[in-house]
């Protein structure tokens, strides 16, 4: 029956007029019928909370009943069915009670339920016996009804008042027991946790008493309870365990009935449940000195009474210490059971016993320390005290002296319980021991500094749980307060990151707590002046906006400021990492400017790692939101101009730990970077211990130790310097710990170990603990010392350190074990590799396990070429064995299958090197070319693919897709998909490959036809093409389909939805997180293209923002020009690529759409013009002419010049021609705009004459028109550019570009000087012919130009003249009066300002053997003093210095000396010494150009100071060539060693001009796209001419000469270099970077660098004829693998005039071809070269100048044959050495033909290989190597 139904009854009564003096007995008893039946007779565990309303109900029926029963007594003692009404109606009306929400409502039906009993015993007796004891029961009743008010009333204090009266009820007679324990089990129904136990126990208690009817309703009422609350009974005990086990434990002597019944209802046998309360039993047990329950819970649990109490001693002691008033005779009591269960004569005395469990149960005491209650902290500082005394009794009752020794393990205890290790804790016992650790500091005192870490971690995690936030806050603030400032100095910097970052989730206590930290912190930053750094920003929080005085890093630098901040965002400590995040995204924001420029600036590389790392490896997800939103400000960075990082590669252990300082360091490298980490990161206790073991014994065998951590010597202070400051705080409690190893025996393992194991986890541990095994019997100490420490690691199944020591056990097994060892470690190394390429384990284990393999392998050959390197012979032979007994071709699959591409590569090349030398032709080797070319495309190495795909025959539509798709040729992949498609139509990836080359290629209508076709036919697939989709509908504007996809969840689509409402709202936000999440990798070309991504993101946040400013403010133009600054800025540094940048563009464009401003209107059409442009430049024709006729229909400007541009291209010239004059002409007609803004007039007019100049070179080079056309054409552009003569004019916008950047100052400043110095001839020799003297233009002009250069030293950054420096030494002697002058003052201001750089070029004037250069070089130090006469000492010291080495340089060496001293032979030189001058290094000479034009004027080239020269080392090494040159090292103020050759009789300014040459082309290199993305560059070095016939030249240091790394190659055949034999002989210079580089990545990184290098050097010293380059001129770096070139005097064709000429450009032998690889020159090689002859012939004019000044400062050997050595004649002679390089740079052939780039690539690799050239060359060249 429903509960309403009785109430409705009510409802009738009291309508029909029933009232108190009614007499309609019936329906009232059928109401009470009606009412017990409906509810109030239910089984109490059927129960259910009922609604406040049916309450009132309740309540309403009560009071009738009651006012009825003042008439009809009768009715209240028993129902129809003759059941007592008090036994169900007290149990009921306490729990509708107990559940009521109301307290009111509650009371009230308490007192109707009290009136009702008290009804009940006035009830007149008849029949005396029952009705007596009714109105006892009911008596009873009313005052447990009464208790039960005043537990819901009143505190807990109350309660126990209450429970008292129960447990007197319960003692009385049987049926107020009845009616009790119905009571106590309704109580029990609600009761919260503090209260359950006490009833519980109660409720226990009846379960024995011999009454079987009340132990059946006990029973019955506590498998109510559990019914009711809905759990099992050991989880509603579990809370209560320790209550009910010591109760329990107390009956089993006297009452086993109880303990019985107690097991049935919990479901547990009694061994099981004694056993796991042992830690509550055995204390209270012993504290009781109850033996006879001790022996029985001992007999229980089946183990031995002694061997239970010391495994449960801590508690035992604790609950000992802790008896009020006798506890020694509990200790003696504990003694005599522990001395009755030993069976030696160990010491059992308390103070040895105490001595066993200090640790543990000081932390049971101080746990107590936290609770609220003063008598349990009191009872527990006592109870500690007793324990000190026990252990000490002469001691002082300093409670902090006998903590101190083990506070380590207290702390650690103490975390381990907060933070659930031991068991789930109950959040109050949680907030007692965060109380406890600040009462614990108070106690210690300072001393509580050394464990800051971990207390400051457990606050942390704590501090973000609401129910502990304020405990924690206070115990914090304790921290700061009570600790030294040095000790809580190091943790403010996260105490305030904390504070903020848990900010929003505080409440008002909280922030009051908070604010009162900081001010803490505020008051004291005086003594806090050293950690106030690490104080994050507060000023976004007002009631913290106080403390913003501490924040002192806004006004650090920029670059300080994000280094700082990066810093911290790697931090382990979340809270710090969150908010150093926070900040980022602030200042980049604000601050963030893009960086520009051919490298970026190491800044960019840093912040976008660090980021990166960041969002990848941070778990908080405001970490990664704030890291997501810093990618898209800094933006998709060109990936080709970020500086890249080296990799660090593994330690290596060359003694075999027979070296104590080589393992030491080891071990401090196993520490550092192992095993703190983990350390830190493991929440599992017994892993984090045996990590601390490990840590604890590794710093001991350091040497490091708690006794000297204070006074360390000077070599362990250097030791313990190699660890980061942050591992100090985890290191330093460790010197104090005392953990200890506990053996165990290792299971015997079957071999190989991979094929018995199922997974990779299970074989890795396996192999490595075998391995251990064996290291363990060997007798070498040290190694012990290293590696046993890494077993208990281990079992606790830690994969990361077993991996990271495999490889160091393997190679120590290796050398130190036997034979047996040695096969099983080959044989395992193969059972992995064959599995890999026959897939028999599972893919994971596979994957992962043949890394390892690899790893491995990488690590024997490392060792094994260092061994050889350092002659360490020691079992070489034994690695080598296991290193061959892996098949080339096996190694190589496996390889692929694994993805470690690189080792695939290196593996089947020599297999197609192998099967060459077996003479197998190239058909039958296509298997392998196929698996070459999969490589390089998975390697993104178009240039290799290209190479291979010259060797395939017939190659397959998948080899021509990967081709095309790397390389960029779309359309071409297109067709293939295309093809592909028709035969397998059904195949998502194929289709998925089409729309891919269509996205690329910019056809989305295209494409979005295509995908319509394909959902018709596969609707399912639409989630796997959503994205192409999306992208396609809103660069077309069809919105519909962006809103539909939007919502299906594309984050770009929500995002372009958002942005055409005008409302972009959470939808950007949460499209980032998704874009974001992405990120995986931490290699920058793996996740640009969701970086690409963010970066749009944040463009369409700037456009919007912008757009709603727009329609705001009135200040349109400025808007607009500050959006489209930033805009340009950012487009400027994206990578090159039309995919890239048209997505930036597409997406600008729809913006700028949708928005729909007036002010947008322009920027569409632009964006259309330069994505015709870059479609153009990449070759998609179809996609730019797309492009250019958007760009006209949306009335673009000059659009129409893209569009001639294209036609052009496409081959029609004359069209082009014929389209730009039909488009200029109304342009150049039309009356310009006075409205036009100055900006838009100036962009209009250099737009106009760029078209009108492109005009007239296609007129020029069409060879249709007329001469005086063409030259009208150039005229008019001259006048629209407003440009009057010629050369002041292009010396002025020259001068002007250098005003504004420094992006073509390679091209500008040289080209400036040339024609201003070359006009000054031209006048001059003008001048001297009376038949055509200068016009007075010539000369005006002239003057003009010297008046111009003259201001430059003035108006232009000094490093901008700094770049030309040595071009104007080389002029410094011209015949002109003026321009000798200001190129005296131009010289004078670069000395000024960057004295120590300009010395060194001005060394060789100084030291001249011509008089007037002395002359004019004293001329430019006495400006320079006039200027700053503090520069007299160095400029003297200069001379001085410089003219001792041009003594050592000349001083002659005895025949066949290696070696000289200072000291003995050129004691003079101690007279130089020490000198202000610094080292003439390349890198320090060379200055770095600005990123941008903004920081132009406070650029320093220079940011890191020079290192002067303090010293020169006594031994100078003589050189064995005939001219006996010297090398000398000098020791520096950097406290390096930089080692010089000092060259006599060679003149060193070719060199020097050269290298200036070099650092040119390397800009321009770093300039062009395309070889930037390879990396190709010209390795340089300083070369520092001391006058004409001597100088001094930088070492190159890692280098091998090319002839000494053949002789040591050949050497392992048995052959010499100079025999006939070699024509036979393999070649051997590719071993060399096997050898070189073991490792496959490293291999093919420095195989291409040498190979890209060497073309790059092949095509510079082609065009500058350098010849001479035998064996020993060409040198390759051992680190790096670049090609060097020195020795570079052959030059201008000089070897062609040799007795026997050169006949080859350059050298290209057959070592150097083998080297390559086996694509040869194809490929690699040639792209690069194709690539640098391209960059060359491109800046012709630019190289010319600098070469140039060989003709002002001419070579001695160009004067040598001339009869008068004029200086008309001199120059004649410099043009004609000049020559032939000029005709080089244009492609002329030696026919006279104009050749392409790729054919003259291809002429010049023919000639350098040819058998013919090379059979003529000298023998010395050894054309045969």
């Amino acid at each position: 029956m429903s509960i309403e139904t009785p109430f409705e009854l009510l409802d009738q009564l009291i309508a029909q007029g029933l009232a108190p003096s009614h007499q309609d007995i019936s329906k009232i008893r059928q109401l009470v019928a009606i009412l017990i039946q409906a509810c109030l007779l239910q089984p109490l565990a059927d129960l259910q909370p009922l609604a406040d309303d049916t309450l009132r109900r309740a309540r309403d029926t009560l009071r009738v009943l009651h006012q009825h029963s003042l008439s009809h007594p009768e009715l209240l003692l028993h129902t129809s069915e003759g059941i007592p009404l008090y036994k169900f109606l007290l149990p009921r009306i306490i729990f509708a009670s107990a559940q009521c929400q109301d307290s009111d409502l509650a009371e009230e039906l308490v007192a109707a339920g009290d009136a009702m009993l008290r009804a009940m015993c006035t009830v007149p007796p008849e029949d005396g016996g029952a009705y007596s004891k009714g109105r006892h029961a009911a008596s009873m009743a009313i005052k447990a009804l009464r208790l039960f008010a005043e537990v819901r009333i009143f505190p807990f204090t109350k309660q126990r008042l209450v429970i008292n009266e129960i447990r007197v009820a319960l003692d009385d007679s049987w049926p107020i027991r009845a009616t009790t324990i119905a009571i106590t089990g309704a109580l029990a129904r609600n009761a919260t946790q503090d209260v359950l136990g006490h009833l519980l126990e109660l409720l226990f208690g009846q379960l024995g008493v011999p009454h079987r009817p009340i132990v059946s309703l006990a029973f019955a009422e506590l498998m109510a309870i559990t019914k009711f609350r809905r759990v099992s009974a050991y989880t509603l005990i579990s809370p209560h365990l320790e209550r009910l086990s010591v109760f329990l434990a107390s009956k089993l002597i006297d009452n086993r009935l109880l303990v019985g019944e107690a097991m049935q209802f919990i479901g547990m046998p009694r061994n099981s449940f004694f056993f796991i309360t042992l830690r509550y039993t055995l204390p209270a047990m012993v504290a009781q000195k109850r033996r006879k329950n001790l022996d029985e819970i001992a007999g229980i649990v089946q183990d031995n009474l002694g061997v239970l109490l010391v495994h449960e001693m801590a508690g035992v002691l604790a609950q000992i210490f802790l008896i009020p008033q006798d506890y020694t005779s509990s200790l003696y009591f504990l003694e005599d059971v522990l001395r009755s269960q030993a069976h030696d004569n160990s010491d059992l005395s308390p103070k040895s016993i105490v001595n066993t469990s200090v640790v543990p149960f000081a932390v049971i005491l101080l746990i107590d320390f936290g609770d609220n209650d003063p008598a349990v902290r009191r009872a527990a500082k006592i109870g500690l005290e007793r324990a000190y005394h026990v252990q000490d009794p002469a001691n002082s009752a300093d409670l902090s002296e006998f903590l101190k020794p083990h506070m380590l393990g207290i702390v650690s205890q103490l975390n381990d319980a907060l933070h659930d290790l031991q068991g789930k804790k109950t959040v109050e016992y949680k907030r007692k021991i965060i109380r406890s650790m600040g009462r614990l500091i108070n106690t210690i005192g300072d001393s509580m500094s050394t464990f800051s870490p971990q207390i400051i971690a457990s606050l942390q995690g704590t501090l973000s749980i609401a129910e502990l936030r304020s405990d924690t806050l206070a115990t914090w603030k304790v921290f700061i307060r009570e600790l030294r400032y040095a000790d809580s100095g190091p943790f403010i910097g996260r105490t305030t990151a904390a504070l903020t970052a848990n900010w929003s989730d505080f409440g008002e206590d909280d922030r009051r707590q908070a604010v009162e930290m900081v001010s803490e912190i505020t008051e004291n930053a005086q003594q806090l002046l050293p950690f106030l750094d690490d104080v994050v920003d507060m000023s976004h929080i007002p009631e913290l906006a106080f403390a913003s005085k501490l924040w002192q890093r806004r006004d650090w630098p920029l670059v300080k400021q994000i280094d700082r901040m990066l810093e911290r965002i790697g931090s382990k400590n979340p809270a710090v990492a969150v908010t150093a995040m926070t900040e980022m995204r602030t200042l980049l924001a604000s601050s963030w400017v893009p960086v520009r420029g051919d490298t970026f600036d190491p800044l960019a590389s840093r912040l976008m790692h660090g980021l990166i790392q960041a969002v990848v490896h941070g778990e908080a997800a405001e970490l990664q939101s704030a890291g997501f939103e810093c990618l898209g400000i800094v933006g998709a960075l060109d990936p080709d101009r970020l500086i890249k990082a080296p990799e660090p590669e593994s330690m290596l252990i060359l003694s075999n730990y027979a070296d104590e300082e080589e393992t030491v360091s080891f071990a401090i490298h196993l520490i550092k970077d192992l095993l703190v980490d983990a350390f830190r990161a493991t929440n599992d206790t017994k892993h984090q211990n045996s990590l601390a073991y490990a840590i604890q014994h590794l710093l001991n065998f350091c040497g490091f130790t708690a006794s000297n951590s204070t006074s360390m010597s000077g070599r362990l202070r250097s030791r313990w310097a190699r660890f980061p400051k942050d591992q100090h705080e985890t290191l330093t409690p460790l010197l104090e710990s005392r953990f200890s190893l506990v053996n165990d025996s290792q299971n015997d393992v079957d071999h190989p170990v991979y094929k018995n194991t199922t997974s990779y986890r299970n074989w890795i541990l396996t192999w490595t603990l075998y391995l251990l095994k064996q290291v363990k019997e060997f007798p070498a100490p040290h190694n012990r010392s290293v590696f046993e420490v890494m077993i208990p690691i281990l079992r606790c199944n830690d994969v990361t350190v077993a991996r990271h020591i495999l490889p160091h056990l393997v190679l120590h097994v290796l050398l130190r074990g036997d034979k047996a060892t040695q096969s099983q470690i080959a044989v395992e190394i193969n059972t992995v590799l064959h599995d890999q390429v026959n897939h028999s384990g599972a893919n994971d284990m596979r994957m992962l396990s043949a890394q390892v393999i690899f790893d491995l392998m990488d690590h024997l050959s490392r060792w094994l070429r260092s061994a050889r390197s350092n002659k360490v012979d020691r079992n070489c032979k034994t690695v080598e064995s296991v290193l061959s007994s892996v098949e080339t071709e096996l190694l190589a699959n496996a390889a692929l299958q694994s993805k470690a591409y690189a080792r695939s590569l290196r593996n089947f090349e020599q297999r197609i090197s192998d099967l060459r030398k077996e003479k197998r032709q190239t058909a039958e080797l296509q298997t392998y070319y196929e698996r070459l070319h999969e490589i390089y495309a998975s390697l993104d190495e178009p240039d290799g693919m290209e190479g291979v795909s010259t060797f395939v025959i017939s190659p397959s539509l998948e080899h021509q897709i990967r081709e095309h798709e790397s390389t960029g040729r779309w359309t071409s992949a297109q067709s293939c998909w295309e093809v592909r498609l028709q035969q397998s139509p059904e195949d998502l990836n194929l289709h998925q490959g089409l729309l891919r080359c269509l996205r690329n290629l910019g056809h989305y209508d295209t494409l979005r036809t295509h995908i319509r076709g394909i959902l018709s036919r596969h609707p399912h697939w639409a989630p796997s093409l959503s994205s192409f989709e999306a992208e396609a509908a809103w660069i077309m504007g069809d919105w519909s389909t962006v809103r539909s996809i939007a919502d299906q969840g594309h984050p770009m689509a929500r995002v372009m939805a958002g942005l055409q409402r005008r409302d972009l709202g959470d939808s950007i936000q949460q499209a980032r997180l998704e874009i974001g999440r992405q990120i995986t990798s931490t290699q920058y070309n793996r996740v640009y293209e969701p970086i690409l991504q963010l970066h749009v993101l944040r463009e369409l946040e700037e456009i919007e923002s912008a757009s709603k400013q727009l329609d705001r403010s009135s200040r349109t133009a400025r808007i607009h020009r500050e959006l489209h600054r930033s805009l340009d800025l950012r487009f400027d540094y994206t990578a090159p690529t039309f995919r890239t940048r048209e997505a930036i563009l597409s997406a600008r464009r729809t913006a700028f759409a949708v928005l729909k401003s007036p002010a947008f209107q322009p920027d569409i059409g632009k964006a259309w013009v330069s994505s015709s442009k870059m479609a153009r430049k990449a070759g998609y024709d179809q996609t730019a002419y797309s492009a250019v006729l958007q760009a006209r229909e949306v009335d673009a400007s000059f659009a129409f010049v893209q569009q001639a541009k294209l036609s052009r291209t496409r081959g029609g010239a004359l069209k082009a021609l014929t389209e730009l004059e039909n488009s200029l002409t109304p342009l150049l007609q039309a009356v310009v705009n006075p409205d036009m803004s100055a900006d838009e007039q100036f962009a209009r007019d250099r737009n106009m004459a760029k078209a009108v100049l492109l005009q007239a070179r296609w007129m020029h080079e069409s060879d249709r028109f007329e001469g005086n056309i063409i030259i009208a054409k150039f005229t008019q552009a001259i006048q629209l550019a407003q440009e009057a003569a010629f050369f002041l004019q292009t010396c002025s916008h020259y001068v002007q570009a250098l005003k504004h950047g420094v992006k073509y100052i390679y091209r500008t400043m040289p080209r400036t000087l040339t024609i201003w110095m070359d006009l000054g001839d031209t006048v001059r020799e003008r001048e001297k012919d009376k038949k055509s003297p200068p016009s007075a233009d010539l000369q005006k002009s002239l003057h003009s130009i010297t008046h111009l250069m003259d201001r430059c030293h003035r108006e232009l950054p000094t490093f901008e003249i700094l770049t030309a420096f040595p071009q104007m030494a080389s002029r410094l002697g011209h015949k002109t009066d003026t321009i000798r002058t200001t190129l005296v003052r131009l010289m004078g201001a670069v000395l000024v300002v960057y004295p120590l750089q300009a010395l060194w070029p001005m060394v060789y004037l100084m030291q001249s053997n011509r008089p007037e250069r002395k002359k004019l070089c004293g001329q430019v130090t006495s400006r320079t003093l006039q200027k700053n006469p503090g520069l007299t000492t160095l400029i003297k010291d200069a001379e001085r210095f410089a003219g001792h080495l041009l003594r050592l340089c000349n001083d002659k060496v005895e025949e066949k000396r290696k070696e000289m001293s200072i000291e003995a032979h050129y004691p003079y030189m101690k007279q130089a010494i020490p000198t202000q001058m610094m080292v003439p290094l390349q890198d320090a000479l060379t200055g770095s150009l600005p990123s941008s034009a903004e920081n132009l004027q406070t650029h320093n080239p220079f940011p890191i100071a020079p290192v002067a020269i303090n010293g020169i080392e006594d031994r100078i090494d003589i050189m064995q060539s005939l001219i006996k040159p010297k090398k000398l090292v000098f020791t520096t103020t950097d406290g390096k060693r930089y080692p010089f050759l000092c060259k006599p009789h060679d003149d060193l300014r070719k060199d020097a001009r050269l290298m200036d040459f070099n650092s040119m082309i390397n800009k321009l290199l770093k300039s062009a796209s395309e070889s930037r993305r390879r990396q190709l560059y010209i390795r340089t070095y300083a070369v520092m001419p001391l006058n004409e016939e001597c100088g001094l030249l930088e070492w190159v240091a890692n280098t091998n000469a090319f002839k000494n790394i053949l002789e040591a190659g050949y050497a392992r055949h048995g052959r010499k270099l100079y025999t006939s034999e070699l024509h036979n002989t393999p070649t051997v210079f590719g071993d060399w970077f096997l050898t070189t580089w073991p490792e496959p990545s490293a291999w093919l990184r420095s195989r291409t660098a040498y190979c890209r290098t060497l073309a790059v050097m092949s095509m510079i010293g082609h065009v500058l004829g350098l010849g001479d380059r035998h064996g020993e001129n060409i040198l390759f770096d051992g680190l790096t693998g670049d090609t060097v070139h020195v020795d570079l005097n052959c030059l201008f064709e000089k070897g062609r005039s040799f007795e026997i000429p050169e006949r080859v450009p350059f050298r290209l032998t057959q070592n150097l071809v083998d080297a390559m690889g086996v694509t040869a020159t194809e490929g690699v090689y040639r792209k690069a070269a194709e690539i640098t002859m391209d960059v060359l012939r491109t800046n012709r004019e630019s190289l010319m100048s600098v070469l140039e000044a060989f003709v002002h400062d001419p070579l001695g050997e160009w004067t040598k044959g001339l009869r008068s050595k004029s200086e008309k004649e001199v120059r004649a002679a410099a043009d004609k050495n000049l020559q032939p390089i000029k005709d080089k740079l244009k492609g002329i052939s030696a026919q006279g033909l104009i050749m392409t780039v790729p054919n003259q690539v291809e002429v010049l690799i023919q000639e350098a290989t040819s058998p013919a050239n090379l059979g003529l060359m000298y023998q010395g060249w050894t054309a045969w190597l």
